[in-house]
């Protein structure tokens, strides 16, 4: 573990010091961070300013899954999505210069598009409401394959700015649109004006790496490493730290890169669902409100790699960290127990996840272990999270490594705990389905339909349906 506790500004400048006596405040988050380590929940690093000065800063677990090497405050990770934020930040430094507007449609840089790039705005890229489709496109599209790819598409899913659809193919388009107007490579344009201004020196974009050595994270997932083997850039692949995280969160608020007016355009949400603005459409900085609080966010998840970033104003605080342990991190808990401890309050603990425990023991011990273990645990709620959605992912993640048998017996198992969950029987459709027992997919799915219907889930419903179709022409075409 390596932490320190920076006695930075007086005492009137925090105003959790009023509601907690400063050690305890450090000793309430340590043994917070420490315990999250030893639970296996949080692997990584956390660092908080307030009032623009940095007042804790932790790191807690190893650089891989071997234990290897100790992280360190200057360990770097992928932070994912969080990288869309430099994507816009890059868009706004050359609107701020005069080189583009935000109202240029897609056509004006890549005019072998289809009619439907001249109706697309920069503005509507930036805030997810392009209407171009996230998904029927090849896997792991790299940025020179993209125009290629997009040409193929007939139709926009919605008109421009009607509607807001989360992806990552138009922030590549909007990477690929720094790199025409700047005549720069998008990291270095990254690295020139924003990284070097910012003192960011951990901070870099795939394929821009420091000549000097960095001391990269690997990333892993239920025992074994998931680095990402993805190249894209503009929707993720920027390496960074907790620390040059909350560096760049200071540049946003102090307008040290582009003036107030420019940023302002970047945190006004686009829509609202009732009293929810958040997330699918501020140019990609995150921004949140409802009744419980109010702030800014952005979370990034790549492989075995989870970061978040999150500015309170009403607090004057911020609070960064990265983990390279994959879905095991709690990332909302983690967010609410480290406010209540800054606030003084009496923290509450996230529970053990019963579905890491399943696993462990799953890989360790086999099925029988494993289901076991689940059994014994379930019925201690108080300490241990037990929901069909964790569980579910287990499943998924077996079948994405190649291990259908297991994959099989877990979603089978899952029925059983979760018999009035219509996402567990359709999943488990779907495992019968690639282990070609259509007839029991069928089953499976019909099952699904019915508990979906009940629910009045439409959306869910009609995914069931396609399945259940799907299934039935594939027997249909086993028996000719």
């Amino acid at each position: 573990m390596v932490n320190k506790i920076l006695k930075v500004v007086p005492l009137i400048l925090l105003p959790f010091l009023s509601l907690a006596n400063e050690s305890d405040v450090a000793k309430n988050l340590d043994a917070f961070i420490q315990q999250m380590q030893q639970q296996n929940i949080f692997n990584g690093s956390v660092a908080i300013i307030e009032n623009g000065e940095l007042i804790y800063s932790n790191s807690v677990g190893y650089t891989n899954f071997d234990k290897a090497a100790r992280l360190s405050g200057d360990s770097v990770f992928n932070i994912g999505s969080i990288s869309k934020e430099f994507t816009a930040m890059s868009v706004l430094l050359l609107l701020d210069e005069n080189k583009l507007t935000l109202k240029d449609p897609l056509s004006l840089y890549f005019p072998q598009l289809p009619d439907w790039a001249d109706k697309i705005e920069i503005a509507h890229l930036l805030s997810h409401s392009s209407g171009l489709p996230d998904a029927g496109y090849k896997e792991g599209l790299q940025n020179d394959q993209l125009i290629t790819e997009l040409q193929k598409v007939a139709q926009l899913k919605f008109s421009p700015g009607a509607e807001t659809l989360y992806g990552s193919y138009v922030y590549q388009l909007l990477a690929m649109i720094v790199e025409k107007v700047s005549k720069q490579s998008f990291g270095d344009f990254v690295k020139k004006r924003i990284f070097m201004p910012l003192n960011m020196t951990s901070s870099y974009v795939l394929g821009s790496q420091p000549d000097n050595a960095v001391q990269l994270a690997k990333a892993y997932e239920f025992g074994s490493e998931n680095i990402p083997k993805d190249y894209t850039l503009g929707a993720g692949n920027i390496y960074s730290n907790a620390a040059d995280l909350l560096k760049w969160d200071r540049a946003l608020f102090t307008h040290s890169l582009v003036k107030e007016a420019t940023l302002q355009q970047a945190l006004k949400s686009f829509k609202c669902w009732g009293n929810d603005c958040r997330l699918n459409a501020d140019f990609g900085i995150g921004v949140y409100e409802n009744n419980q609080l109010s702030g800014i966010h952005h979370h990034g998840g790549f492989g075995g790699y989870q970061s978040m970033l999150y500015r309170f104003p009403n607090k004057n605080r911020a609070i960064a960290f990265t983990a390279n342990n994959g879905l095991e991190l709690q990332y909302n808990d983690i967010r609410f127990t480290l406010m209540a401890i800054l606030d003084g309050e009496t923290p509450v603990y996230p529970k053990k996840d019963a579905h890491i425990v399943f696993y462990d023991k799953l890989v360790t011990k086999g099925f029988e272990e494993a289901k076991s273990a689940y059994l014994a645990i379930s019925k201690k709620t108080d300490s241990y999270d037990v929901n069909e959605k964790d569980m579910n992912s287990i499943g998924y993640f077996l079948l994405s490594t190649n291990k259908p048998d297991l994959a099989l017996s877990t979603f089978k198992f899952c029925s059983e705990q979760f018999p009035d969950s219509a996402n567990i029987w359709d999943s488990y459709g779907e495992a019968l389905e690639k282990s070609k027992d259509l007839k029991a997919a069928s089953l499976a799915y019909q099952r699904a339909l019915k508990l979906a219907t009940a629910a009045k889930n439409e959306e869910l419903v009609k995914s069931i349906q396609k399945n259940l179709l799907r299934v039935t022409d594939l027997t249909g075409k086993a028996h000719e």
